[in-house]
C-alpha cells in the first residue's frame, strides 16, 4: 500500500500588481520521518497545465532509497496530482508521446531500465523492464526520446560490478516498449575509466546523436582526464562517426541541439586543474557539419559555474540554463558579510554565440543555498517555465528542494526588468512597501518606504530604451527621497531600487508634464 505524503508548497515570491502570472517557488514533499530532499529535473507543458518529473529521497531505518514522482501543476504552481514510483530517475527526461501520454526512463534497484508510461492523469499504464541477464551487471536509463517513426531510443550506462567497467548504451524500443535493439559503445581500454551517458535526440535526417563523458581518474589525481564524447548513429544503432573534445581542456557536454546547417550546439562546462581538484566554468561550443569549432565560449564564475540544458526558441535564438555562482554582500546572512550565492543561471545567445542576456535566480532563507535549474521550455506566448532545486549541505537544515520558475521571455519574473538592468534581475524578496508618488508625476516625484532600509539604497530611473535619466540616494535612516522631473519628456519610465548594488524591486512612474 502506497505511502501518504504530505505535500507542502512554500511561495518564495510573488509579485503583485502584475497581471502576468511570474513565479518562484520552492516545493518541499516530505513524510513526518525524513527531511525534505526533493529534486525536478524535467517537465512538460500542455493547456496551462505543467507535468514535472522528479525524485525524492526517503530515509527507511537509515537507509536511504530514492522514488520518482510525477507532480501535475496548474499555471500558478499549484499540486493537482502527485503520483510515486517503487524506481528511480537520474536526471532523465519527461516527454509527451505521439499518442499524448508522458514517458520517461529510470532504473530500479536491481538494476533494471524501466520504461515508463504514464496517462495526463497521472495513472500508470503500462511498465517495461530491460535488464541483463548477467548478474551485478545493471543497466541504468538517462534520456529518452520518441523518434519520428514512433520508437522510443534510450540512453543509458552499463555499469559492470563485476570489474568496475562502465560503458554507453542505446536501446530502441517500440511504441509499448518492447526491444528492438540494443547497441553498446566501448569505453577507452585502461584503468580508471568510466562513462556518464548525458543525452541522445534525433538528428535532422532522422538519425540520432549522443552525447557522453569519458573520464580517467587515480588515486593520486595526475591521471585525470576528461572529455565529451559525441557519436552519431543510424536508425540500426551503428556508429556513423563519432567527435571528441581534447581531453586536455576537461570539456563536458550535458545537453546539444542540431542546428539548421547540420551542425550541433552544446552546452556543459571547461573544467582547469588545481592542486584541490577541478574548477568549473560554464561551457558553449558550437560545431558545424564537418565537425569543426565554429566558436566557443567559456563564461561564469570559475568556481563551479555550468550549463544544464540547451533550448532553441521561436525567435531562432538559443537558451542555456544551469548554475553560476555569485559573490556580493548579503545582510541576510549574519556571519556572511561577502557571500558566495550558487544562482540558477539563465542565458541567451544567438546562433553566432552572441550573448543577449543572463540573469540569476536565488533566495538564501538566511544560509548559503545552492539553486540549479536542470531545464527550461519556452511556452507558446513566450514566457518561459524552469524546474530544478535548491539544497544546501549546512547539517541544521540538510535539504533539497524542488524548485520551479516561471518568467517573461527576457527572463524577468518583474515585467519589464530588461529595462533596468541587461544582467541583473530581481533575486531576493523586499518585504517593505514603497509608494510613488505623484503618479503620473509633472515636477517632483517621490519615493517613501514602509520602515527604514538597512544597507546602502539607491533608486535608479530609466527611459523606456533603457537609458539612465536619474538616480538617487535614500540618506539613511530616512525612509523618504525624491527627484525633480519638471524636465523630462512625457512618457512611460521605469525605476529601480538597489541595495547594496541588488536590484530588489521596480515599478513604473508617468510624466506628464
Amino acid at each position: 500500500m502506497k505511502k501518504i505524503f504530505v505535500l507542502l508548497v512554500l511561495v518564495l515570491i510573488f509579485i503583485e500588481g502584475y497581471s502576468q502570472n511570474y513565479l518562484n517557488i520552492r516545493y518541499e514533499l516530505d513524510s513526518i520521518h525524513q527531511i525534505p530532499h526533493t529534486s525536478f529535473y524535467s517537465f512538460q507543458e500542455k493547456n496551462d497545465t505543467l507535468y514535472i518529473i522528479g525524485e525524492r529521497k526517503e530515509n527507511i531505518n537509515n537507509i536511504f532509497f530514492y522514488r520518482s514522482f510525477l507532480l501535475m501543476l496548474d499555471d500558478l504552481g499549484n499540486i493537482i496530482r502527485y503520483a510515486e514510483t517503487d524506481y528511480f530517475v537520474r536526471y532523465g527526461s519527461l516527454i509527451f508521446t505521439f499518442n499524448n501520454n508522458l514517458a520517461f526512463a529510470g532504473s530500479n534497484y536491481q538494476g533494471n531500465l524501466t520504461l515508463f508510461n504514464y496517462s495526463t492523469q497521472l495513472d500508470s499504464l503500462w511498465v517495461k523492464y530491460l535488464n541483463f541477464s548477467t548478474p551485478n551487471v545493471n543497466l541504468e536509463g538517462r534520456n529518452l526520446i520518441e523518434t519520428s517513426d514512433n520508437h522510443f531510443v534510450i540512453l543509458g550506462k552499463q555499469y559492470d560490478y563485476n570489474n568496475g567497467t562502465s560503458k554507453e548504451y542505446v536501446i530502441k524500443t517500440d511504441s509499448l516498449g518492447n526491444e528492438i535493439w540494443r547497441r553498446d559503445y566501448i569505453m577507452p581500454s585502461g584503468q580508471g575509466y568510466w562513462t556518464t551517458p548525458n543525452v541522445i535526440f534525433e538528428t535532422n535526417d532522422s538519425n540520432y546523436m549522443a552525447l557522453q563523458t569519458i573520464r580517467r581518474d587515480s588515486p593520486s589525481f595526475s591521471l585525470y582526464e576528461e572529455q565529451t564524447s559525441i557519436e552519431k548513429i543510424d536508425t540500426s544503432g551503428n556508429k556513423l562517426w563519432e567527435y571528441k573534445t581534447d581531453n586536455n581542456r576537461l570539456i563536458v557536454a550535458n545537453d546539444g541541439l542540431p542546428t539548421d546547417d547540420d551542425g550541433l550546439i552544446f552546452c556543459g562546462t571547461e573544467g582547469q586543474k588545481v592542486w584541490a581538484g577541478v574548477f568549473y566554468q560554464g561551457h558553449i561550443r558550437k560545431i558545424n557539419s564537418s565537425r569543426q569549432v565554429e566558436w566557443e565560449m567559456t563564461i561564469g564564475n570559475s568556481e563551479g559555474s555550468y550549463f544544464h540544458d540547451i533550448e532553441k526558441l521561436a525567435d531562432g535564438n538559443y537558451l542555456a540554463s544551469g548554475i553560476d555562482i555569485l559573490t556580493y554582500p548579503d545582510t541576510a546572512l549574519v556571519n556572511y558579510s561577502d557571500s558566495i550565492h550558487e544562482a540558477g543561471w539563465l542565458l541567451k545567445f544567438t546562433p553566432n554565440g552572441t550573448i543577449l542576456w543572463e540573469r540569476h535566480f536565488m533566495k538564501t532563507y538566511g544560509i548559503p543555498m545552492a539553486h540549479i535549474i536542470n531545464e527550461t521550455h519556452e511556452l507558446s506566448n513566450g514566457d518561459l517555465i524552469s524546474v530544478g532545486h535548491m539544497f544546501t549541505t549546512l547539517s541544521t537544515h540538510a535539504g533539497y528542494w524542488g524548485w520551479l520558475i516561471r518568467t517573461d521571455s527576457f527572463g524577468c519574473i518583474v515585467p519589464d526588468c530588461q529595462l533596468l538592468d541587461n544582467t541583473e534581475n530581481i533575486s531576493v524578496i523586499f518585504d517593505n512597501e514603497v509608494t510613488v508618488f505623484p503618479n503620473p508625476a509633472s515636477e517632483m516625484v517621490k519615493f517613501r518606504f514602509e520602515k527604514p532600509i538597512e544597507g546602502q539604497t539607491e533608486i535608479r530611473i530609466y527611459s523606456g530604451l533603457g537609458q539612465l535619466v536619474g538616480q538617487t540616494a535614500l540618506p539613511l535612516p530616512q525612509t523618504e527621497t525624491e527627484m525633480n522631473v519638471s524636465d523630462w519628456n512625457n512618457g512611460m519610465y521605469y525605476y529601480g531600487v538597489y541595495i547594496e548594488g541588488q536590484l530588489v524591486k521596480q515599478g513604473q512612474i508617468l510624466i506628464q508634464n
